[in-house]
């Protein structure tokens, strides 16, 4: 089981999306699978639109590089059993 802790709540990754536990309670927000399992085609597909259509990727190098922050995080976190700040995170687009 996998669970970060966050500011603002804990998130677990979930067979539909993925479980926020928050103050205000537990929700649900659903994650939808692409093409190919374990859903790497939604990435290609991304990267095919955002070329086709002349737009900016969602997923970027700095998504890439928040991305590699957390998994490293969470693997140092296991391995000392302590909390670790993370100083690469940056909002999405919308």
């Amino acid at each position: 089981m996998v669970i970060a802790s966050c500011e603002r709540g804990d998130l677990r990754p979930s067979p539909r999306g993925v479980v926020v536990y928050a103050d205000d309670g537990r929700c649900e927000e659903p994650v939808p699978l692409g093409r190919a399992a374990p859903d790497k085609g939604k990435v290609v597909d991304a990267l095919y639109d955002a070329v086709r259509a002349d737009r900016l990727p969602l997923h970027n190098g700095r998504w890439g590089i928040t991305t590699l922050e957390v998994c490293l995080a969470i693997v140092k976190s296991s391995r000392t059993r302590r909390d670790v700040l993370l100083s690469h995170q940056v909002p999405t687009r919308a």
